[in-house]
């Protein structure tokens, strides 16, 4: 979760990033703006698995915070994006006791590709192909996601083009 909040300083970002560093440079350069303008602050998070270098959600919330500029509108607006998505993936519910549309929606929900990574990651028996196989779905968006920002194609999709003859 994360939400971001309209200062007389700039922009402050509450989040659960691993790296509010790299969240807080990347933000002030999407935005065009020093440093010291974006804050990001993080509660205590222990230990984690791998980095997740990526600013998805904290770039959405910079964005809404700049336009909404009142952080009660915010929290409905985040709400609004992650309970559909949170609800369209097998978080609650394994997807073939779900109805066909959510069975549908969630093959193209990233949120379901980390709770199925996540899931099967933890299985007695893993079939680390198929983690990989949602992990590696989760890095094409992300990589995608760059591309169209940057453009600049990302080692995965450099990647991925040489692995499909492109």
């Amino acid at each position: 979760m994360s939400i971001g909040e309209v200062t007389d300083t700039g922009l402050t970002i509450h989040t659960a990033s691993q790296s509010p560093s790299f969240v807080r440079i990347e933000i002030a350069r999407l935005l065009g703006w020093p440093e010291n303008k974006v804050r990001v602050k993080v509660p205590y998070l222990g230990g984690g698995f791998g980095a997740k270098l990526y600013i998805k959600l904290e770039a959405l919330v910079a964005a809404l915070a700049l336009i909404v500029r009142r952080i009660n509108v915010l929290v409905v607006a985040v709400q609004f994006l992650v309970l559909p998505m949170t609800f369209t993936s097998s978080a609650y519910m394994q997807l073939n006791l779900a109805p066909e549309w959510i069975q549908a929606v969630s093959t193209f929900n990233p949120l379901n590709w980390a709770v199925v990574a996540a899931r099967d990651a933890l299985q007695a028996n893993t079939n680390w192909s198929e983690v990989g196989a949602n992990l590696g779905l989760q890095a094409m968006t992300w990589a995608d996601g760059r591309e169209r920002r940057t453009g600049r194609k990302s080692r995965v999709a450099s990647a991925v083009d040489a692995m499909m003859g492109r």
